[in-house]
């Protein structure tokens, strides 16, 4: 997505959240968009939100559209980096090359934390398997992840 789309994409998420179109996403519009979303947060976070609180300034200035997008812009490029860390943890945890078994498998997502026997995991590469040579590749390994 470029930035220009994605500023477009924060812009209409703001004119829908901003639903009495003032031009400023106050503690109200919050609170309903995010229970909307099936969120319920804290009243201090809603506070924090509306008054865009930032990591980059402790000062409080009202959310309009322009704060909205630099907020979210801020948020994705932290997606960004967090799903590049996921990845570098997944290709350290199971290693460069193909796999030869579940076993492996199940090996390798012990080492990232996540409980799965090695039956699991032979279903989870049979899954993934998409060349249905037996072998885990890397691609087939970052798909399996959500990676991708």
């Amino acid at each position: 997505m470029s930035c220009a789309d994605a500023s477009a994409r924060a812009a209409a998420a703001f004119d829908i959240m901003d639903a009495d179109a003032d031009g400023i996403l106050g503690e109200e519009d919050i609170a309903f968009a995010l229970r909307q979303c099936g969120v319920e947060v804290e009243a201090s976070t809603i506070v924090d939100l509306a008054a865009c609180k930032t990591k980059a300034s402790s000062a409080s200035v009202p959310m309009d559209s322009e704060a909205f997008q630099a907020l979210v812009k801020q948020h994705s490029r932290e997606v960004v980096t967090w799903k590049k860390d996921v990845v570098a943890q997944a290709l350290t945890a199971f290693g460069d090359d193909d796999f030869a078994d579940g076993t492996h498998i199940a090996e390798g997502l012990r080492r990232l934390g996540l409980d799965a026997t090695d039956r699991e995991a032979c279903e989870m590469m049979k899954e993934f398997d998409k060349d249905g040579d037996g072998l885990m590749s890397r691609d087939e390994l970052l798909e399996m992840l959500g990676c991708v």
